[in-house]
């Protein structure tokens, strides 16, 4: 998929998505809104999972790829590829450090998205 490099120079190409889904602009932008939103929303709550998993002897992984899985879906609707690269990191990794990271990376690449949403 991407290295490290590529995901942190990527930029968001809402051609693929129009391309691919058969979308107007304006509804892609709505999806995209909305899927910022989510993701917004979704980064306090893998945040909560982590906090448990640090705290609890046995690790319950579920929950946390459960949540991963469905925001998956929609980033690859949408084709954001630096989101996809990092839920999928999400969804396979128990490093729980690591896990942090890729959450922190996620909150970013969705406000690098949403700044550009509200620029167009």
């Amino acid at each position: 998929m991407f290295n490290q490099s590529k995901i942190e120079q990527y930029k968001y190409k809402p051609d693929e998505a129009l391309e691919a889904l058969g979308l107007d602009e304006e509804l892609l932008h709505n999806l995209l809104v909305s899927y910022v939103e989510q993701v917004i929303d979704s980064i306090a709550v893998f945040l909560e999972y982590l906090s448990v998993l640090e705290n609890t002897a046995q690790k319950d992984f579920v929950p946390l790829r459960d949540l991963a899985h469905k925001n998956l879906g929609v980033a690859r609707n949408l084709h954001v590829k630096d989101a996809e690269f990092y839920l999928n990191e999400i969804m396979k990794s128990e490093d729980l450090v690591y896990l942090r990271e890729c959450v922190k990376s996620l909150s970013y690449s969705s406000i690098k998205l949403k700044r550009m949403l509200d620029v167009s």
